[in-house]
C-alpha cells in the first residue's frame, strides 16, 4: 500500500498524462479541420476548444506531490500550451499563416510531451475486465397533482 504522499503523486502524474495526451490527442486529429474552419468562418473557438485542457496552468497546489524533474516537465508543457492557446485567442494571421505557426507550435509541444511521459509516464490503462458493471435500476416517473 502506498503512503498518502506517494497516492498523491500518482494521481497526480496520471492527471496530468490523461490531460496531456488527450490534448496532443485532438491537435493531431483536428488540425487540419481546426484552419479550415477557422478560416471560413474566423472563430476563434474551434482553435481554443481544440486545446482544453483539464488545467490552464501547471498548479503548484498539484505539482508539489511531484519531483522536481516531473515539475519542471510538466510545467514546460503547460507553458508551450499556453504559448499556443495566446496565440489562438489573439492572432490576426491569415489561415495559411496559422497553419505554418500551428506547425511551429506542435512541434515544440510534441517535443514537451514526450519528455513529459519520458519523466511522468503515460496514463494509467483502465482495464475493463476490473470494472464491476453498472447497476440498472428501474424508476417509475410519477407526477404529482397540485
Amino acid at each position: 500500500m502506498l503512503r498518502p504522499d506517494e497516492e498523491a503523486a500518482r494521481q497526480v502524474r496520471n492527471l496530468v498524462a490523461v490531460d496531456a495526451e488527450n490534448v496532443m490527442r485532438r491537435l493531431h486529429e483536428r488540425r487540419d479541420e481546426m484552419i479550415s474552419i477557422f478560416s471560413r468562418r474566423r472563430e476563434r473557438e474551434v482553435l481554443l476548444g481544440t486545446v482544453r485542457s483539464y488545467f490552464e496552468k501547471a498548479d503548484a497546489g498539484y505539482l508539489v506531490h511531484l519531483k522536481p524533474e516531473e515539475q519542471s516537465a510538466t510545467s514546460a508543457f503547460y507553458e508551450a500550451l499556453e504559448r499556443l492557446r495566446y496565440y489562438f485567442r489573439y492572432t490576426e494571421d491569415m489561415p495559411g499563416t496559422v497553419e505554418r505557426v500551428v506547425e511551429q507550435h506542435l512541434a515544440e509541444l510534441t517535443e514537451h510531451y514526450e519528455r513529459l511521459v519520458r519523466v511522468i509516464g503515460g496514463p494509467v490503462p483502465v482495464d475493463l475486465d476490473d470494472v464491476p458493471p453498472a447497476e440498472v435500476v428501474e424508476v417509475e416517473v410519477v407526477r404529482g397533482g397540485g
